[in-house]
């Protein structure tokens, strides 16, 4: 089993999909924060994940839908709401904006093979994210994703091309598809996607 992990933040989502994905699978984590990126690899060597083990993979850089450098707003309370994005901090909260490489899915993983799951946490840069994974997304037909949805046109359009279903994360944990004037009344929040 290949899985992906965008917006590891310290690395839980990619600790469960680790464990899931036996020895034999493969886990690629992005997290453009290198603070974090630090901490999601300390929490995978410390579960007996480590990155020489062959499992995983922790790439320090901002997923997008291209390659270069990147600003990224980095908070220092709230690490896991940072973003490429110039968002104000929280009250109490302070942030600063650093240089980070970024880079395209289909770019960095282009000998990666067929990806059986997707999760993409990044704090509204998954249509870029998933602009640049154009190519992964079509040469995986098994393909499954959880990412956090905000409900825009151009994101549910890019999602639909690639023949997905949209089903929001509901608070009993059941995922039910919903169109998209049924997910402009949703709000945002975290679907999983499936053909």
């Amino acid at each position: 089993m290949r899985v992906i992990d965008v917006g590891a933040n310290v690395g839980y989502y990619s600790l469960l999909m680790a464990q899931a994905i036996g020895p034999q699978g493969k886990l690629v984590a992005f997290e453009a924060n290198p603070v974090l990126a630090k901490l999601v690899q300390a929490n995978l060597a410390i579960n007996g994940f480590a990155l020489g083990s062959g499992i995983s993979q922790v790439i320090s850089k901002a997923a997008s839908n291209f390659t270069g450098s990147t600003k990224f707003t980095v908070f220092e309370s709230y690490m896991g709401g940072s973003t490429v994005f110039e968002n104000d901090p929280q009250p109490g909260d302070t942030a600063k904006r650093i240089d980070v490489a970024c880079v395209t899915l289909d770019e960095q993983l282009k000998d990666f093979g067929p990806v059986d799951f997707i999760k993409i946490d990044a704090e509204g840069s998954e249509k870029f994210i998933l602009e640049g994974a154009r190519r992964i997304i079509k040469s995986s037909p098994n393909l499954k994703m959880i990412i956090e949805f905000q409900p825009e046109k151009p994101l549910y359009d890019l999602v639909s091309e690639h023949g997905f279903k949209v089903c929001p994360i509901l608070p009993d944990s059941s995922a039910q598809e919903m169109s998209f004037s049924e997910l402009q009344n949703f709000g945002t929040g975290d679907a999983l996607l499936t053909r």
